[in-house]
């Protein structure tokens, strides 16, 4: 809910409308505050520049490869320990 609410802020209150949350009963544990805090990010970052992560994911990743003349980042290589 805490997610829900810190994105609902900064989205629709870009947009000048206001909102109440709802409190819904659950047997979930509550979210943490550094998912909070990266969420909230992100929604900043959409407000500002209306894009979103993967978009500026593709940019950088287009942008290195243009740059330095190799292959561009891919996270599942890193992951795999692979060289490219």
């Amino acid at each position: 809910m805490r997610r829900a609410e810190i994105i609902g802020q900064i989205v629709l209150g870009s947009r000048g409308i206001r909102f109440r949350p709802i409190a819904v009963l659950t047997q979930e544990q509550p979210e943490t505050l550094t998912h909070g805090l990266r969420d909230g990010a992100r929604a900043i970052l959409w407000v500002f520049t209306g894009q979103t992560g993967s978009d500026w994911a593709n940019f950088l990743a287009t942008t290195n490869y243009l740059n330095s003349g190799s292959q561009p980042f891919r996270s599942d290589s890193v992951r795999m320990g692979a060289q490219i």
